[in-house]
This record gives structure tokens, sequence and C-alpha cells, in this order.
């Protein structure tokens, strides 16, 4: 499901997730849910759908930990608006 969800567009990622059987937490083969690959308008809804912010992968991160590492290399704007989404939300670890 998680690959499903980040080959589609924004539209098609509403109209799954508005499906009642869709499990947002699926975990690849790393132990890492479509949250931790999703752009800051899918972890959005992935979030309003809900999606475990605090799932760690086998690494024992979380999608919130990747997104701050990934900002530290290279600041790009959604990069840092998925970092204030995240901290809006709690995740202030």
């Amino acid at each position: 499901m998680s690959k499903e969800l980040l080959d589609s567009n924004l539209e098609d990622t509403i109209e799954i997730l508005n499906d009642n059987s869709v499990n947002v937490d699926f975990q690849d083969n790393l132990g890492r849910t479509a949250l931790f690959y999703a752009d800051v308008n899918k972890s959005l809804y992935l979030i309003w759908s809900g999606a475990n912010l605090f799932h760690k992968d086998k690494k024992g991160m979380t999608a919130f930990d990747y997104t701050v590492r990934k900002a530290e290399l290279d600041l790009d704007r959604l990069d840092k608006q998925k970092i204030i989404l995240f901290l809006r939300l709690g995740l202030n670890c």
C-alpha cells in the first residue's frame, strides 16, 4: 500500500485514503510506512488518516528523524514545511 500511495498524485492519494480498508501504517521491508517517504502534502493527509507519527523503522528512526536528517543536508522548502508540520503536531523530540 505504501508504494501505491507514493506513486499516486495528491487527488488519488486522498481517494485511496478515504477507503476505510487502507492500512496507512503498512510497512515495507525496512519497517517504514508511507509517512517516511511522503512529501508534506501527502504527510498531512496520512496523518489525518491516522498514520502513526511515532512509528520507528528497523533502524529505530521515525519519519521525523529522517526529515530532520535530510533537512540538515539539503534545506529545501518542502523539508522545512514537513518539519514544521511534525513540530506543530507535538513531535519536537
